[in-house]
This record gives C-alpha cells, sequence and structure tokens, in this order.
C-alpha cells in the first residue's frame, strides 16, 4: 500500500527491473491489436536479412615522423568596439589595446 502511496506524492518514483508489482484497473485492458500482430506475425515469419562481414581495418604504415610539433599561439589584445553613428554625430572607431605578442609554432623530437 505504502508503494501507491508514494507515487502519488512524489514525482521520482522507480521501480527496479525485474520487481514485482500489482495493479488494479478502472475498466478491462484490451490487446486486440497486438494479439492481432502476433497471429500475423506467427503466419507469416519474418525471414531475417543476410548481414555482411566487417571488412578488416585496413593496414596502416606509421605515420610517425620522429618530429612533433607546437601550435602557434596568437597573442592577447582586447578590443573595444566603437558606437554606431547616431544622428548628426559620427561614430567613434574600435579602440585596440595591445597585449602578448604571438608564439609562433615549433619543432622538436618525438618523446
Amino acid at each position: 500500500m505504502i508503494s501507491f502511496v508514494f507515487p502519488a506524492h512524489s514525482r521520482e518514483f522507480f521501480v527496479d527491473v525485474g520487481s514485482p508489482m500489482q495493479m488494479t484497473l478502472p475498466q478491462p485492458l484490451t490487446l486486440g491489436k497486438v494479439t492481432d500482430a502476433a497471429r500475423e506475425l506467427q503466419a507469416n515469419p519474418v525471414t531475417p536479412m543476410p548481414v555482411a562481414k566487417r571488412p578488416p581495418p585496413p593496414a596502416t604504415a606509421p605515420t610517425s615522423t620522429g618530429t612533433c610539433y607546437t601550435p602557434d599561439r596568437p597573442g592577447a589584445r582586447t578590443i573595444i568596439p566603437g558606437t554606431p553613428p547616431i544622428g548628426d554625430m559620427p561614430d567613434t572607431p574600435d579602440i585596440v589595446v595591445p597585449g602578448t605578442p604571438s608564439i609562433p609554432g615549433s619543432r622538436y623530437p618525438c618523446p
């Protein structure tokens, strides 16, 4: 009785797979379409489609050249957007505040 009172007061009700449950329906449950479909399947079984075997993966040559790379690192800067023109006043340009310079990438022997 407690398990039926609990879901009425909470939306987080969980029943584990295989747990026994019992419920009384207010009216009879008709499974006409399900029964008809089961009869149709028994009369005309579906043949499974053949599945092709997966081809083996292609052999790949080692791609390591012995050289690794660090990527380029862009510099950091701040852009303060300008204002659009208002009435007779002209627009103001963007203000660019320089920051750190960019650092080019480099090569080094792979570990």
